[in-house]
């Protein structure tokens, strides 16, 4: 990746945001007409109201879009790149416009970077995502998965997500808050899924005391060989 992005003016940048502000980059700087100097925050917040209203079919809003370009003419070339940049699509009519999946990715990707009022100011700071293919003389071609807005399942643990125990030391130190949400957390197979390390025990067993799991006996302490318990 090219890009670095620092943590002004607009504040402190997540690092693994970077990618996406450097695919933001590659949308409104390479694949949108735009140019640096003059007012390109204008043309970004442009073109983020009119996916923002898309379909354009719907409730006469293609008037409020041709109300934000000014002119029937500007409405038409507004349009027309970003159907070229692969955000928007039509059938019959360009005023029509309704947003395909790149241009919702756009839409989610400026919410994640900080909304539209820092775009100006993340790109400024951005570069484009790929490497540079010496073969082919071009920057490396992006895939689908790039334009691809992750599951809940894929989004990246942050500290104020709640951490999954690897070892028993981690699970004793947990306050119970932490501890009821890690146990939610725990695959059906994990040797902590026990009555012991339950949020609310729901059998008479002494924390720290070994158990029965239901692979076997789950011994606790270090070195200890105890004998099953008659049931």
């Amino acid at each position: 990746m090219s890009g670095h992005l620092d943590t002004t003016p607009a504040g402190p940048f997540p690092p693994h945001l970077e990618e996406v502000a450097c695919h933001l980059y590659l949308v409104f700087c390479e694949h949108l007409p735009f140019c640096g100097c003059g007012d390109p925050a204008a043309g970004y917040k442009l073109a983020h109201q009119i996916l923002t209203l898309a379909p354009l079919y719907e409730d006469g809003r293609w008037r409020q879009a041709e109300e934000l370009c000014g002119t029937p003419g500007a409405h038409q070339l507004v349009l027309a790149a970003l159907t070229e940049a692969g955000l928007l699509e039509h059938g019959s009519s360009i005023g029509g416009s309704w947003i395909t999946d790149r241009g919702r990715w756009v839409l989610w990707a400026v919410e994640q970077i900080g909304g539209i009022d820092v775009l100006e100011d993340r790109l400024d700071n951005a570069g484009f995502p790929h490497e540079w293919d010496p073969v082919a003389k071009t920057q490396q071609e992006c895939t689908d998965a790039c334009w691809t807005i992750p599951s809940a399942a894929e989004k990246p643990v942050t500290d104020d997500a709640p951490a999954v125990p690897e070892d028993l030391a981690d699970v004793i130190a947990m306050t119970l808050t932490r501890r009821a949400a890690a146990y939610a957390m725990l695959p059906p197979w994990s040797p902590f899924r026990s009555p012991i390390w339950a949020p609310t025990p729901t059998a008479a067993v002494t924390p720290g005391a070994c158990y029965e799991a239901s692979f076997g006996r789950v011994h606790v302490k270090p070195g200890c060989r105890c004998e099953r318990r008659p049931q």
